[in-house]
């Protein structure tokens, strides 16, 4: 499932057919080992295309419904640990060094998305501010829906980077950096403007 999205139902049709048979009941502690040894690499995302939490519920379901969800195996490395980090912390997100456990960008993209929603009306409507800042309001709209493909694919790419590595983790962190600001000071940057 390397790159590419595998249903779970050839799975789960397998294991629970003869000659194994593995009771229904059994699978999910199953699937749990696994999603346990590859936590840094394992999303499971359902058929609307959004990336599913990693937990006890969610491997109950695979295995009721496994028609319904498929696995992507990522790639992961310490740029991306390092950028994930660093995004958390930006946002606002408290359970940085948690992020790449249990699928938990879920929970970092539903931050990004609140700090969008959070921005004064100008700021996420303006055109007035750089084609970069634009770009990275578009993804923070989308950021809990596809967490990892928005944060870690997409935001690289509108940023002017093509992926995140060791290279250029800090330059990129540096231009979220500076799209963020000029977000979050829009409106008052506008304020100034109409006083002088």
């Amino acid at each position: 499932a390397k790159e590419e999205q595998r249903s779970f139902e050839p799975l789960v049709r397998l294991l629970s057919a003869p000659p194994y048979g593995i009771r229904k009941g059994v699978l999910p502690a199953l699937l749990a080992i696994y999603a346990v040894k590859y936590k840094h690499y394992v999303t499971i995302v359902d058929t609307a295309g959004r990336d599913c939490q990693i937990d006890a519920a969610l491997l109950d379901r695979i295995v009721d419904m496994p028609e319904k969800y498929s696995l992507k195996l990522e790639d992961w490395n310490e740029a991306l640990e390092q950028f994930t980090v660093a995004l958390a912390k930006l946002f606002g997100w408290q359970r940085c060094a948690e992020a790449f456990f249990s699928n938990q960008f879920a929970d970092l993209g539903y931050e990004v998305f609140r700090w969008f929603s959070g921005l004064p009306r100008y700021s996420r409507e303006t055109g007035s501010v750089s084609n970069q800042a634009i770009m990275l309001r578009r993804i923070a709209r989308i950021a809990s829906q596809r967490p990892r493909q928005a944060l870690l694919r997409d935001l690289p790419k509108v940023l002017g980077f093509r992926t995140v590595t060791q290279d250029n983790v800090d330059l990129l962190l540096e231009a979220l950096t500076s799209c963020k600001a000029e977000l979050d000071g829009a409106l008052a940057r506008l304020r100034v403007q109409m006083a002088s």
